[in-house]
């Protein structure tokens, strides 16, 4: 201030630069067994993420991510990534 008169103020904090990977799974498993990736219902089940992440799908293996995934009849193979 024009007195001359000084003060310093300080804050503890704590940056978090991790994310977890998804956890990517068929929203329904309806082949003949409960695990062997075959279904009728092609939406996947999304977890393990920070509330709030931001969802990405690639089915091109990374060129390109759009924010839904849109499964087609036969094989499949898309890459999630979570962004928070």
């Amino acid at each position: 201030d024009v007195a001359g008169n000084t003060s310093t103020a300080s804050t503890t904090f704590t940056l978090d630069t991790a994310t977890a990977a998804p956890v990517v799974a068929l929203s329904s498993d309806s082949g003949a067994s409960g695990s062997d990736g075959i279904t009728n219902v092609g939406t996947l089940a999304i977890s393990g993420t920070e509330a709030g992440a931001a969802i990405s799908y690639s089915t091109d293996g990374g060129t390109t991510w759009t924010n839904s995934f849109n499964a087609v009849e036969g094989d499949n193979s898309v890459i999630v990534r979570a962004t928070d």
